[in-house]
């Protein structure tokens, strides 16, 4: 196989990881969010709420509860939403052919390999977006605001 028509398949693979955790993150968020019809040709997405009693101190020390509309969202973990980077280590063999360079992995006979070359090589992705992670800091402020009032 050529070098670079194999450096193709890794990036392939690594780009297929992407997509398959991109999607991940599309179910989540439908998970936490609705939508929600605002007139007959536009809808919106809302987040999924619960409505729950929270204990706060009263001014002469007395405990009373304080009626809040959580968003589900801020109250669950959120991690492993990207893909982070891909190393990949090889040991192969390395030869030109008409004119390519190509890489093969011959197997190992009695531990001895024909390997001439260790190869070793990171796939970094992108920044991702923080998207997910403004909008719950969003909503938590907006939890701490109906505490306030």
């Amino acid at each position: 196989m050529k070098l670079s028509e194999f450096l193709v398949e890794i990036r392939k693979a690594v780009n297929s990881a992407a997509n398959a955790l991109t999607e991940r993150n599309i179910e989540f968020f439908n998970k936490y969010f609705e939508e929600k019809r605002i007139s007959e040709t536009e809808t919106v997405r809302v987040p999924k709420t619960v409505r729950m009693d929270y204990p706060m101190a009263a001014d002469d020390g007395s405990i009373k509860m304080k009626r809040l509309d959580v968003p589900v969202i801020s109250l669950i973990p959120v991690s492993g939403s990207r893909l982070g980077k891909a190393t990949f280590s090889l040991d192969c063999q390395i030869d030109e052919e008409h004119g390519d360079v190509t890489v093969s992995f011959p197997k190992k006979v009695f531990g001895n390999a024909k390997n001439n070359c260790h190869l070793e090589f990171t796939v970094v992705p992108d920044e991702a977006p923080e998207g997910i992670s403004t909008i719950i800091e969003n909503y938590n402020t907006l939890i701490q605001k109906q505490l306030e009032d």
